[in-house]
């Protein structure tokens, strides 16, 4: 059989399992941390520190994602990180979006960019923007907009008309149980705020959109994520925020 051949038996034999969601608290340093260190599997490689991921999570224009891999042979915990960005023309732009090369040759890439077209249909988008900032590392990724039909409009910005394209789903996710509980938790859904500007910088985008939060709500994260660092924060309670999430 053709090489093609024996990976797709070898896929459909490994039991994927994939899971996109919001982190959890005690997820928050581990998802900083690929912001920090992933540099192949990187499209814009933004490096976001543990307070740009709490301000992103609190953000009702943008949505940040964990995705999460098991297979039969074991849990791969998180290996994915994805950021979304809502915008006012209807828009959504994926402002970040990376994996770790260890899980790379399942397909997981093509699994993900199918559930976000998916979900941006879902929820209204008439678009999906996707950016490419070319690193020395992250070469490996400079087609990877093009090849799944995203339209180069030139300057690192890749464009998918949602009204036009057919649904990116293909074969190649038919060998994942995928469960996808992010549009759920969609800027859309949430009570509007005032429309922000683009950020100017490749990280100014948690700073710029939170300049006017009071001091209040910044302590009161900062205390949330210490909880959560110190494992204070109890199981029913944890129980508690993913409900509400759910039902949000």
């Amino acid at each position: 059989p053709s090489q093609p051949g024996k990976k797709q038996d070898f896929l459909k034999s490994l039991g994927l399992k994939l899971l996109i969601a919001r982190p959890r608290p005690g997820e928050i340093e581990r998802v900083a941390q690929l912001f920090g260190k992933t540099n192949q599997f990187n499209l814009t490689t933004k490096r976001y520190t543990v307070g740009d991921v709490v301000e992103l999570l609190d953000n009702c224009t943008a949505q940040l994602l964990v995705a999460k891999l098991s297979d039969r042979y074991g849990d791969y915990g998180l290996i994915g990180v994805i950021v979304t960005i809502d915008k006012d023309d209807g828009g959504r732009e994926i402002d970040s979006l990376l994996l770790s090369c260890r899980i790379l040759g399942r397909n997981v890439e093509q699994a993900v960019i199918a559930e976000l077209d998916s979900a941006a249909r879902r929820d209204g988008a008439s678009r999906l923007i996707g950016r490419y900032i070319a690193t020395a590392k992250n070469p490996m990724v400079a087609d990877f907009y093009s090849v799944h039909g995203f339209v180069d409009e030139g300057g690192g910005i890749f464009v998918r008309d949602l009204a036009a394209a057919a649904p990116l789903a293909t074969r190649s996710t038919s060998f994942f149980a995928i469960t996808f509980a992010g549009s759920i938790v969609s800027a859309r859904s949430k009570a509007p705020r005032a429309p922000v500007a683009s950020p100017s910088s490749s990280n100014a985008l948690p700073r710029r959109l939170h300049a006017s939060r009071s001091e209040g709500e910044t302590s009161k994260i900062s205390r949330f994520i210490a909880a959560a660092s110190s494992h204070r924060l109890s199981i029913a309670s944890e129980m508690a925020s993913l409900a509400l999430v759910l039902w949000v």
